[in-house]
């Protein structure tokens, strides 16, 4: 995950992505008044507000379910590594959500402005508040999610064939762990998306068709990193549990216990179907649909 993040973060700089903005003139807000313009704010509200509470519940929940996994895994082990796992994930929380608080890694500080001054505008109580801890969420869920893997994998069941049901349990953990960061994500693509469109109703006709296409790329941009990190963490995890599987298998075939490694596989439940399969990439991709070729779509919710 870290070396995903670092390479886009190479990109991002040496492309001078993050300096976008600073040369360019913004548009000027303006309060239009009318029916129209009412009921274009109106849905810009309602989208924010929709997406928003989603967001805050889906958060809330991922929080729970990761905490889960990560605590009952970190349980198994002995006191001394536990307290070094558990003292690891909050330092580097706190690290990241610290760091995160008021700024966004992923997208373009320059471009705030105009959503915080929407915001205003728009009298939205807190919206500065709610705005700013959008990102350091996203990316405490995220380190939730690397550090409930850690803890799963660390789980080493051996290498007999008693180890297949904690290999199993593990595998599901793992998928769960997926499944749950995926949805998150796509929650808070979808409700960044809302808030990208908060502005639309202030700007002008020549202004709001650039700043459209603008947040369409900012959000394909935005889906594809998320995906990178999301892959970062689960396939790594899930090789690492395939590849002890295997060595597992192979032990039931040299003890007659097992004729192929597939069949040991499908007897144990570990076998991977084509619907799980599917599923499992629909997860992995799943942020970057949304936000890329689902974005025009999440723009009609939102303006």
């Amino acid at each position: 995950m870290i070396l995903a993040y670092g390479v886009y973060r190479v990109f991002f700089v040496y492309a001078h992505i993050d300096g976008f903005g600073k040369r360019t003139s913004l548009p000027a807000l303006t309060e239009d008044a009318g029916f129209p313009a009412d009921v274009v704010r109106l849905s810009g509200l309602l989208s924010w507000g929709i997406s928003g509470a989603v967001f805050f519940l889906v958060f809330v929940g991922a929080a729970a379910i990761l905490s889960y996994i990560f605590l009952a895994a970190a349980s198994q082990r002995s006191g001394r590594s536990n307290m070094v796992l558990v003292g690891s994930l909050i330092a580097i929380l706190a690290g990241v959500v610290w760091t995160a608080i008021g700024s966004n890694p992923f997208a373009v500080d320059s471009l705030n402005s105009l959503i915080l001054e929407s915001l205003e505008l728009m009298n939205i109580d807190m919206g500065r508040e709610l705005f700013n801890a959008f990102t350091p969420m996203m990316l405490g869920i995220t380190v939730l999610m690397a550090f409930a893997c850690m803890s799963v994998l660390l789980l080493d069941g051996g290498e007999d064939t008693d180890s297949a049901q904690s290999l199993r349990h593990q595998v599901r953990r793992v998928n769960t762990i997926l499944f749950t960061g995926a949805i998150l994500l796509v929650v808070g693509i979808v409700h960044a998306n809302a808030v990208h469109h908060l502005p639309d109703v202030f700007l002008r006709d020549d202004d709001l068709a650039t700043w459209k296409s603008l947040v369409t790329s900012l959000s394909a941009s935005t889906g594809a990193v998320w995906t990178m990190i999301l892959i970062s963490i689960y396939l790594p995890s899930i090789a690492v549990l395939r590849f002890r599987a295997h060595a597992v298998a192979k032990v039931a075939l040299m003890g007659n216990e097992a004729e192929t490694v597939s069949g040991w596989f499908a007897e144990h439940g570990l076998s991977v179907g084509f619907p799980q399969q599917l599923a499992q990439l629909a997860a992995l991709i799943s942020p970057f649909i949304v936000g890329g070729p689902a974005s025009p779509l999440l723009g009609l919710l939102g303006g």
